[in-house]
């Protein structure tokens, strides 16, 4: 019997789908450094994965409060420099 898996990587069109937002936020977002982690295949497509879609519903969230775009790139790059910026 096969079990249905959910797929872990997913294109920008897909990506757009899931989480009712349009490409061209997301190309932007990526290219402003908010999605670091997000790599292109061999075509140069984006390939998006569920961590990508973790950070979009914390960024969606961060926005939500008032926070710019900006203060979330801090939030973004302090978060993957791990606890040397806790306190920040």
């Amino acid at each position: 019997m096969k079990t249905m898996q959910t797929p872990t990587n997913f294109t920008i069109g897909q990506v757009a789908q899931i989480k009712t937002i349009s490409t061209y936020t997301l190309r932007y977002y990526d290219d402003q450094g908010l999605l670091p982690k997000v790599f292109r295949d061999k075509n140069g497509n984006r390939i998006f994965t569920n961590e990508e879609l973790k950070w979009l519903d914390m960024i969606k969230c961060l926005k939500n409060t008032g926070m710019s775009l900006e203060k979330i790139k801090t939030f973004v790059d302090d978060t993957y420099q791990g606890s040397r910026t806790l306190q920040a």
